[in-house]
């Protein structure tokens, strides 16, 4: 009975040197009721490390923001210089001076013998152009027109001055040789209208050319132009 009652004792009063394992919830309130120095210090250490991270993202963010500002920044510059170029280049396009050619509508067909041919030079822009030199010519020709026009027969070279809307005529007789006539009509040998201009823009120094070339339909007894060598810069 004594060892029983010992063991009892030993069971409901445990030795002074066990230790209960204390409840989670008890341990947190007695940390910051009675250590509360060291509790507020954890919880501003806690905060601080937050608020760190929070920075560091907010501050990577505007960076990012910043980036992407000043390269719309750029494009947006980049856009308006673009739209200021192309402004005042169609601006002076549309206020240059412009020569262009005309061929007498009334030229009689070359097959019916020796016609008179006269190319007008036509200054079709806003401002004058300083005409350096004007050169024509008509020529029996085998084949297509080649690239480089051959020499011209009439040229009217110096320094004219053509306001707008003021013309210049070039004007010459052509005869065709008789061998020349039937082979003209059988499409073997071409009758070809050429001329060029080159002039200078007086408000910008610009140097300029306008070409011109026809050639003739013997089966419509029309001429019409040869797009490859009517060119104009």
């Amino acid at each position: 009975e004594y060892a029983k009652h010992v063991q009892q004792q030993k069971t409901e009063h445990p030795a002074s040197g066990a230790q209960p394992k204390e409840n989670v919830f008890y341990a947190f309130w007695k940390w910051t009721t009675h250590d509360p120095v060291a509790f507020y210090t954890s919880v501003l250490a806690v905060f601080t490390f937050v608020l760190s991270v929070s920075t560091l993202g907010l501050w990577f963010v505007t960076w990012q923001s910043g980036r992407r500002q000043a390269q719309d920044m750029e494009n947006a510059i980049a856009a308006a210089n673009e739209a200021n170029r192309l402004s005042k280049q169609n601006m002076g396009a549309s206020n240059r001076p412009w020569i262009g050619f005309g061929l007498n509508g009334d030229i009689k067909p070359i097959v019916d013998g020796s016609t008179q041919i006269v190319v007008t030079v036509i200054s079709a822009g806003r401002s004058p152009a300083k005409i350096t030199s004007m050169r024509a010519a008509s020529n029996v020709l085998g084949g297509e027109f080649p690239a480089d026009a051959p020499e011209f027969a009439t040229s009217m070279s110096g320094q004219s001055i053509l306001v707008p809307g003021q013309n210049s005529n070039m004007r010459w007789t052509h005869t065709p040789l008789p061998a020349e006539i039937p082979l003209i009509k059988s499409g073997v040998m071409v009758f070809y209208i050429y001329a060029r201009v080159d002039y200078e823009d007086l408000t910008t120094g610009r140097q300029h050319h306008t070409t011109m070339c026809q050639r003739y339909l013997p089966v419509s007894k029309t001429y019409v132009l040869i797009q490859k060598y009517n060119d104009a810069t």
